[in-house]
């Protein structure tokens, strides 16, 4: 899957939340949130539902978000910050919230769960727990820092199957820093193991699969941010010299430099990999999406920051957009058949353009029919009754 390929930016069809935003045929840009504040981290699951965490400037807090449908509703905005959450398809939520036993700086952060409108606490020891990711078993991995120092900062990587917590590093006596884990579907963990023992800080890429700790870097290198699909392909930053950094992209024990030019990688299942990459001229982050061999830019507007943060299987992904201290999250959101003024709806306004597409069976698009426009709605090379049926199905009118 993982093939070097030549640099290829590609254009793409306008999206709707800027002119500097090309998003990908059949989708369409959605902002969830307004730049008035500084969201981060945002998450999506399979279901279009979306959760971040937002810094309140004016309250000094972190607070989590959770976003379906258009609507926009808090998780938990109180006195206590809360963290870097992630979501299941099923709709589970996971996040750390300040709420444990006072360490140095305040109360330590703590593994919580909102399942069904119910939260319930995971972890209660007076580490930090930080960092939740869930799968759609419910299983759940984080990390646990185990010093209150940053010479030497230790951290273990902890394990959640539904009914057992462990903890399946042991890095605290060497002393090593295991941080940041992600996982799949089949319960394969892959996470960073810092050394931060040396004058500039290594890290090696490690990987937890049936009980077993392996190894899959090559090396210890300035290497971070490490992502896995269900097909166990992973994918990782590294930085490639004069302050750039590249993705490197693992499968079955073989590593390859997938770019040069690139951070901060998301992957799923398809492939498809939406990354950032570093302007040092303009002094910005941009969005990109690696998907079908080739590398098309998503963001151009080098006046903000656009960061992708995650991918599901459907190729939709959020990014957030914005300076310090004010950003968005930017949903890039499948478009339902029959939606051919991308607009979100399947209304008369679609109508209108698909009658002028109609052509009938086993003929070409009729030749009123807008420019780029694909009301081909299944696929078989006309524009014909069997489209419209489609259109019909997906008929939602104005909303």
């Amino acid at each position: 899957m993982f093939a070097r390929v030549v640099f290829l930016p590609a254009l793409l069809a306008i999206g709707s939340v800027s002119a500097q935003a090309q998003i990908p045929p059949g989708y369409r840009a959605v902002p969830i949130s307004s730049g008035e504040y500084w969201d981060l981290n945002a998450r999506l699951n399979n279901q279009g539902q979306i959760v971040f965490e937002r810094w309140n400037t004016a309250r000094r807090l972190f607070e989590a978000w959770f976003w379906e449908d258009g609507l926009l509703s808090p998780l938990a905005v109180d006195d206590t910050d809360n963290r870097l959450p992630d979501i299941n398809d099923d709709g589970v939520i996971v996040w750390s919230r300040a709420i444990g036993p006072p360490g140095p700086w305040g109360p330590t952060y703590e593994i919580v769960i909102l399942r069904e409108g119910q939260l319930t606490r995971l972890t209660d020891d007076g580490w930090d727990d930080y960092g939740p990711r869930i799968n759609n078993l419910g299983h759940i991995t984080w990390y646990k820092v185990t010093t209150f120092v940053e010479n030497p900062y230790t951290s273990e990587i902890m394990f959640f199957d539904g009914t057992t917590m462990r903890q399946i590093t042991n890095d605290t006596p060497v002393p090593r820093s295991s941080q940041s884990p992600a996982i799949n579907e089949f319960d394969q963990i892959v996470w960073t193991r810092y050394d931060d023992s040396q004058p500039v800080w290594q890290a090696a890429i490690m990987m937890y699969d049936s009980g077993v700790i392996t190894q899959i870097s090559p090396d210890w290198a300035l290497q971070q941010n490490v992502e896995l699909n269900n097909l166990c392909q992973v994918v990782w930053e590294i930085s490639t010299g004069g302050g750039q950094r590249g993705i490197r992209a693992w499968e079955a024990g073989t590593t390859i430099l997938l770019t040069d030019w690139g951070g901060w990688p998301h992957i799923n299942d398809a492939g498809d990999i939406v990354f950032y990459r570093w302007y040092p001229v303009e002094l910005s982050y941009q969005a990109w999406l690696y998907r079908s061999g080739q590398y098309h830019q998503i963001t151009f507007d080098h006046e903000n920051d656009n960061l992708p943060t995650d991918i599901n299987e459907f190729g939709e992904f959020v990014y957030t957009s914005g300076t310090p201290g004010h950003k968005g999250v930017i949903y890039v959101a499948r478009l339902a058949p029959g939606d051919l003024d991308a607009d979100g709806d399947v209304d008369l306004g679609d109508f209108t353009i698909f009658q002028l597409c109609f052509g009938g069976s086993a003929a070409p698009p009729a030749a009123t029919c807008p420019l780029g426009m694909n009301a081909d709605l299944d696929g078989d090379g006309d524009v014909d009754l069997a489209d419209f049926v489609i259109f019909q199905q997906n008929f939602t009118g104005s909303r």
